[in-house]
């Protein structure tokens, strides 16, 4: 399913522009800092702003994984690459065991798996690696759900570490990971309550009495709160100092929200998409937009049976209580889609109308949030548990129904998340211009690589020369984020003058001595810069390697 989207003749060499480049960079940075002891937010971009990567993210519950593999290959493509399969196949992984655990039925599991691991927007997706490393997502359920049956520490201590890894893998994941134990915590108890089991109750009677038991069981979640505190505030605090400084005009927050066609609209680049707007009259989504998620008709198909078979066992209670957990993970992933649906959909566009985003955008901290169409993670998340319900229902009809329906279904489902991307769209092998090798034998301070594309219509290409500086670790002016340093422009502004007179002097200022030039950016081939610098009193050229080259600032006379 992911090889129309990958270039395995060049697994080790091919990425694509843009964010697969910079998140390549950003497990590179990780490793590197756990590797030397050099502090995790000092990254080497954005040169001279510091603390540097909190203009970007450090996705390290994503890149402690790829840590060993850095070690030995010092190949971040490498690592990006291996960890683009790994996020979708631990997904399938973690999804089946999750449902598995409740329906005891690996069909309905293995369908759940490829609904949360490899369908149309996971794979579109999958360029964000952090944003689809969801495979904490099922097994933190699971903890919570064991700590809440039976009250023993080691499950709380593991849904807090869980959480903890979830939350490390992106500031989005997060918030969800955070709504998803809300939701969980606010239903259990009612479902408890309104259809009690024996499995649902504790499987060790405390002998003690109530109210202690409630103290009891507020200081473990004391506990595990103070835990995960500990393990997310230092990794979180330097965002949180930023946050007042990153306010995301509404017209953004609105363009990135999802709305009902999101979910029910092929992807141009899906399969179903020509044959959808041939029967149905539905145009195709543009991918780039984000607004993507659909998860085709089968999928949805089957998740709404499932919806209907708990619903139906809510109104027939004897039966409810032997399908304890029916009631229990049915109910939980219908409200958690309808929530996650909702938040999906973003803020209000005039203010009339109450949407439930608008509690986020208006929130400290949380207003960070400007993707809002990136809640349907959990909504795939709901659907897929959804789906394996409907295909549980299906499967209960006898052994043949549920060997046809497998037969006809899965492949149908597969059919419609097939993505088929034109063949310019795969990755091309990105190997590091030579001339990039020769700075760690220089005493570089910090460097620029021109041209810069932080004023341009491109500004995802100073991605390249991130990964470009893991060969050397020097400090450069260049950079790519979420978010920039104050007074950027003026740095961007002063090296784009190169090599001017002015230009070189306020390079000096800023610490600045070597700059990459790659000619062939340029649609003159930067002649004329060339020219003006041959003959500088400023700028001496170093090197060349064909159409690179590398000068460097002498000292001021």
């Amino acid at each position: 399913m992911l090889a129309p989207l990958s270039n395995y003749a060049a697994f080790s060499t091919a990425i694509a522009s843009g964010d697969p480049k910079l998140l390549a960079w950003t497990f590179a940075w990780t490793s590197h800092a756990i590797l030397t002891g050099a502090p995790l937010f000092d990254a080497n971009i954005f040169y001279p702003a510091r603390p540097a990567l909190a203009y970007a993210e450090h996705h390290i519950g994503v890149g402690i994984w790829g840590l060993p593999l850095f070690a030995l290959t010092a190949n971040p493509i490498l690592v990006y690459s291996v960890l683009k399969i790994a996020a979708l196949t631990l997904n399938g992984v973690a999804m089946h065991l999750f449902v598995w655990r409740w329906l005891r039925s690996h069909g309905a599991a293995l369908l759940a798996g490829l609904v949360f691991s490899v369908s149309a927007p996971r794979l579109i997706y999958s360029g964000h690696l952090p944003l689809v490393w969801n495979c904490w997502f099922p097994l933190m359920l699971i903890a919570a759900d064991r700590w809440a049956t039976r009250r023993e520490m080691k499950w709380l201590l593991a849904t807090t570490v869980l959480f903890a890894l979830q939350a490390l893998a992106t500031w989005y994941l997060a918030v969800m990971a955070a709504l998803a134990l809300a939701v969980f915590a606010v239903w259990r108890p009612l479902a408890a309550r309104l259809w009690p089991d024996p499995a649902n109750g504790p499987h060790v009677q405390l002998p003690t009495p109530r109210g202690r038991r409630a103290l009891v069981t507020m200081a473990q979640l004391a506990a595990g709160g103070l835990l995960a505190a500990g393990i997310v505030w230092p990794l979180a605090q330097p965002y949180l100092a930023l946050s007042g400084h990153e306010e995301t005009p509404p017209r953004i927050v609105l363009r990135y929200a999802a709305d009902l066609g999101s979910y029910l609209q092929p992807p141009e680049d899906a399969l179903a998409g020509p044959l959808m707007k041939r029967v149905l009259g539905l145009p195709a989504r543009r991918v780039g937009a984000e607004r993507a998620q659909f998860l085709g008709l089968v999928t949805i198909g089957l998740a709404a049976i499932g919806a209907l078979r708990f619903l139906s066992l809510v109104v027939r209670r004897r039966q409810a209580r032997r399908h304890a957990g029916h009631m229990l993970w049915g109910g939980y992933l219908l409200l958690l889609g309808v929530v996650a649906f909702g938040l999906s959909l973003g803020p209000s566009d005039d203010g009339r109308w109450f949407m439930p985003f608008d509690l986020i955008s208006r929130t400290p901290v949380l207003g960070m949030f400007r993707v809002p169409s990136r809640f349907a993670v959990l909504v795939i998340l709901a659907v897929a548990g959804l789906a394996a319900l409907g295909f549980s229902e299906l499967s209960r009809r006898g052994r043949r129904v549920s060997v046809l329906v497998a037969a006809v279904l899965v492949p149908a489902m597969l059919l419609e998340w097939a993505v088929t991307p034109p063949a310019k769209s795969k990755p091309g092998s990105d190997v590091t211009p030579p001339i990039y090798y020769l700075i760690p034998a220089l005493d570089v301070h910090a460097l620029v690589s021109l041209p810069c594309y932080r004023r341009s219509d491109s500004p995802p290409l100073d991605a390249d020369y991130m990964l470009y500086s893991t060969v050397h670790w020097r400090p450069i002016v260049n950079g790519y984020g979420r978010a920039e340093p104050p007074g950027l422009h003026w740095v961007v502004g002063t090296v784009a003058a190169f090599p001017g007179p002015n230009s070189a002097v306020r390079m000096r200022e800023l610490g600045i001595d070597y700059v990459v030039l790659h000619a062939a950016r340029y649609p003159d081939r930067a002649a004329a810069i060339l020219a003006e610098a041959r003959t500088s009193r400023d700028f001496q050229q170093v090197a060349r390697i064909g159409d690179d080259y590398l000068f460097r600032l002498l000292p001021q006379p």
